[in-house]
């Protein structure tokens, strides 16, 4: 009964903020205008008024493309922390953020694959993002099986080496508009969503998170350690490479159409668990509701902040989510102590 009651409170917290997505904005639009607009962007009418300019070409996307970011993290964000055994992991613990900022680096400051227009960026950022987790499975099983601490280790290795060339490209460029372009990147962003864009991740970060909901058994084994997975017939070597795939698909676009936003993969999986357990089969949905609603504030914020302007979403979520790393930093420390 009561998780059914945490679930309904999640569902119209998420309700709220779709409304609150729609609703707030400089532009002073009524929910009987912003229901309109939506009405006949939907029935395919269209229109040439503001209001409808407004929803439904820049608040919708927006709105769509903070919940499948929000999602594609905080799922990923839960699956980490199970893969690792690891309860302060994230999704970028085995170095995909930092192979994404790799290929970002080299999309904006030496023009590669300049050849594909302005989707340059997001495509190399998430073909780098993919080879660097690649290189991470391949790395932890050399000389032996792919256990949560070679994953660490390997994921620290090629994070540290595919960070130093993308800060010695930066630290070489001499055009302040790449540098300045590839700051604004890395701190991530919705304010380029575009309904195409949105079309094409949201069909993948919606079969994917069909796939990890049906693993929810195999997710509470790895809590379990390799050992007893061994002694009940599961492979665990080969059950982290899967859903490193799943993952690295999903942080893949989430850094193709918004750049790197961190923390949303850290903390939603512990609020989640405050709320609902430990069993991933109440955890997914959770999480799902939980990372979208708070991507959706976050974005509310970002667009609203500045008179002028806005804020980089990365960095609202940061606000909240660096205090929220220390706290479980030493909430973890003290749990160690003898």
């Amino acid at each position: 009964m009561k998780r059914s009651v945490i679930f309904a409170g999640l569902t119209l917290l998420f309700i709220a903020s779709v409304i609150g997505g729609l609703y707030l904005g400089y532009a002073d639009l009524s929910l009987g205008e912003i229901l309109n607009a939506l009405s006949r962007g939907l029935a395919g009418k269209g229109g040439d008024d503001v209001a409808y300019a407004i929803v439904m070409d820049i608040r919708l996307p927006r709105v769509l493309l903070a919940i499948l970011t929000g999602v594609a993290l905080a799922v990923s964000g839960l699956i980490m922390q199970a893969v690792v055994g690891n309860p302060i992991a994230d999704p970028y613990i085995l170095g995909i953020s930092s192979g994404a900022s790799l290929g970002a680096t080299l999309a904006i400051v030496l023009g590669l694959m300049s050849a594909l227009g302005n989707v340059a960026v997001g495509i190399s950022a998430f073909l780098f993002a993919l080879l660097t987790s690649v290189g991470v499975m391949i790395l932890s099983r050399i000389g032996g099986r792919a256990t949560s601490e070679r994953l660490i280790l390997s994921g620290l290795a090629l994070s540290a080496a595919t960070s130093s060339i993308a800060t010695l490209l930066v630290y070489t460029a001499k055009n302040r508009d790449a540098i300045r372009e590839v700051n604004f990147w890395l701190m991530g962003s919705l304010s380029g969503a575009k309904m195409n864009q949105i079309a094409f991740i949201g069909p993948v970060i919606l079969a994917l998170c069909i796939f990890l909901a049906t693993q929810s058994r195999n997710l509470n084994l790895l809590l379990l350690g390799d050992e007893v997975a061994y002694t009940l017939g599961k492979d665990l070597a080969k059950l982290r490479s899967a859903y490193i795939v799943a993952v690295s698909l999903l942080v893949g676009l989430v850094v193709y159409t918004s750049g790197t936003i961190g923390f949303v993969g850290l903390i939603v999986p512990h609020m989640a668990r405050f709320l609902l357990g430990t069993n991933h089969r109440h955890l997914l949905p959770g999480v799902i509701l939980l990372g979208a609603s708070l991507l959706l504030w976050a974005d509310v914020a970002a667009r609203n902040a500045l008179p002028a302007g806005e804020l980089p979403t990365g960095v609202v979520v940061s606000v909240v989510g660096a205090p929220f790393f220390v706290y479980l930093i030493v909430k973890n420390s003290r749990e160690v102590q003898p």
